[in-house]
């Protein structure tokens, strides 16, 4: 099974295979997004927890005996926002 070339006097179509694009290639912006929303909300959790031990360690032992805290449990309590 021979296919002949088409009549000199007709055209020849030209087919062209275009290179394929990697699936998922119009996404890469969200998952970019995805991941610097996450960094900057960890990032911001960070902060806060540094803030209240800052501000729970500058207290007298007698004012956190009075909130119920001991000195020992302010990095969990400020991490967790939960006693125990």
């Amino acid at each position: 099974m021979r296919s002949d070339p088409p009549p000199a006097d007709q055209p020849q179509r030209k087919t062209s295979v275009s290179p394929a694009k990697p699936s998922g290639s119009h996404q890469t912006k969200e998952p970019t997004m995805s991941l610097f929303a996450n960094v900057s909300e960890r990032f911001a959790r960070y902060q806060e927890a540094r803030r209240t031990i800052r501000e729970l360690s500058r207290l007298s032992d007698r004012d956190l005996h009075d909130l119920g805290i001991t000195r020992a449990s302010i990095p969990s309590l400020a991490r967790t926002g939960r006693r125990g």
